[in-house]
């Protein structure tokens, strides 16, 4: 309602528009209900009385009545005609008699062009002075269409009969009315969307409106929120249990901890937002071609709105997995830890955010995120140590945003590291520091390289996805 009229800064004027409409559309009862709950029919008439909110001065209801009984496209019509401040232009195949004859206007197109338009009865008496009359127990708009389907002529070729019919129709007086009224609806309607273009609201002021909304959405979904926060506490206990207060000595499996915990808390942000934008872009297309919302405003409002639980789980999940592992237990080390592997996870949303922009449908982001994610994860370098890469692929480690994240979750666990009491375990190490120059993780100032490199694709991600995301909607 703030979105498609700012212009309304009154609580009781936006009151007595909603219900105004609701009364017009007869969904006063469904009022209360969601969306999901209401019947095919309801539903519609919601999807025009969100129109009719803006107060347009034109409608255009395309296949509005395809899928309906009869009874639910009747009632739809009805309440259609009795706008009686908005025109309305509906697409419609094969409506029943009830429903046709609720038409004020009907025009018919063969090939793009317009061969027949006018009153319903004024129509079938412009078939009938071609030679081609109604019978009486006939549905008249099945009738039309049945003449101008290809094959249904008989007594000349179609092509010529087409041709006949749509000059007969472009020298009528109908014609001519219809020309007039289309440019004065023309310029009603230019009138209309310089108007609506000057009462848009502030950009922060439709983020916070937008924000509030998916606000909204995120709290209804309540069994998805309880079911992630299962899923974190059952991963990270996992992970935990299974390197269950490993010693530092112990360095193949602290190694392995630290990458497994990281690539688990990555791909989890990845598969978080690869589906943001297709799971609704043509809501936002709509409202966006509609001069409704714009891509900035939006964009913020849905990359920051779960913000508060990006920051929960990734939290819940460190506390957890860090004390069963065991690792150096320092406030210093802990919580540099935990920073680390929220921008990891960061970084992994803006990854996600990024790829969903450059689909349009889920299945699509699913393809994309697996092989890119895969990639990323190969180049973290565990699985093969920087130094032993082919120098001619070395340069992919950097793009691989997972390398900075596991170099500095490692040198933050071994630096300033000596082993001491040596079992068998650590008979090839002798410090942290070796652990490091052996997996090419050491050097100067490596956690604020690490750092800055990670807010550096997590920034430059998100605005790529803003970027993107303009232009799919310009095109």
């Amino acid at each position: 309602m703030h979105l498609r009229r700012p212009d309304l800064t009154e609580a009781a004027a936006k009151s007595n528009l909603i219900d105004t409409i609701l009364e017009d559309l007869d969904l006063v009862n469904m009022s209360s209900n969601l969306i999901g709950n209401l019947s095919g029919g309801e539903r519609r008439r919601v999807s025009v009385a969100t129109e009719l909110i803006s107060d347009p001065a034109f409608l255009l209801c395309d296949e509005i009545t395809t899928g309906l009984d009869m009874y639910q496209a009747l009632k739809l019509i009805r309440c259609l005609k009795s706008l009686k401040q908005t025109g309305i232009l509906c697409t419609i195949h094969q409506p029943p008699t009830q429903v046709y004859s609720l038409f004020s206007r009907s025009m018919y197109l063969v090939g793009g062009r317009v061969v027949s338009e006018g009153a319903p009865l004024a129509i079938l008496e412009h078939f009938k002075s071609v030679g081609y009359e109604c019978p009486a127990s006939s549905n008249p708009a099945d009738f039309v269409i049945r003449i101008l389907s290809a094959g249904c002529i008989r007594e000349m070729p179609y092509q010529r009969f087409i041709q006949h019919v749509q000059g007969i129709y472009d020298k009528s007086t109908a014609k001519r009315n219809t020309n007039l009224l289309i440019e004065i609806q023309a310029k009603t309607i230019s009138k209309v969307i310089i108007d609506h273009k000057s009462r848009s609201l502030s950009f922060w002021t439709e983020w916070l409106l937008l924000t509030k909304r998916s606000l909204r959405c995120i709290s209804r979904d309540k069994v998805y929120r309880r079911v992630r926060l299962v899923q974190v506490i059952f991963i990270a206990t996992v992970l935990g249990l299974l390197y269950l207060k490993t010693e530092q000595t112990n360095v193949q499996n602290i190694m392995g901890s630290l990458f497994f915990l990281l690539i688990n808390v990555s791909f989890s942000g990845l598969f978080a937002t690869l589906q943001t934008f297709p799971a609704e872009l043509a809501i936002f297309r709509r409202e966006y071609r509609g001069k409704v919302v714009r891509v900035g405003p939006y964009y913020l409002a849905k990359t920051l709105s779960e913000l508060p639980f990006y920051l929960i789980y990734p939290t819940i999940y460190v506390i957890i997995a860090f004390f069963l592992v065991g690792y150096t237990i320092s406030a210093e080390k802990f919580f540099t830890y935990w920073f680390l592997m929220l921008l990891s996870y960061h970084t992994s949303l803006s990854l996600g955010y990024f790829l969903s922009t450059l689909t349009s449908t889920p299945e699509a982001a699913n393809a994309i995120g697996l092989p890119v994610g895969v990639i990323i994860f190969l180049f973290a370098g565990y699985f093969i140590t920087v130094p032993t890469i082919p120098v001619w692929l070395r340069w992919l480690v950097y793009l691989s945003y997972m390398f900075y994240g596991y170099q500095g979750v490692t040198y933050n666990e071994f630096n300033n590291v000596i082993f001491s009491n040596c079992t068998a375990n650590c008979s090839k190490w002798t410090s942290g520091k070796q652990v490091l120059e052996n997996y090419g993780f050491d050097g100067h100032a490596v956690l604020l390289i690490d750092v800055l490199m990670l807010l550096t694709f997590l920034i430059l991600l998100r605005l790529l996805g803003y970027v993107v995301l303009k232009r799919a909607m310009r095109k």
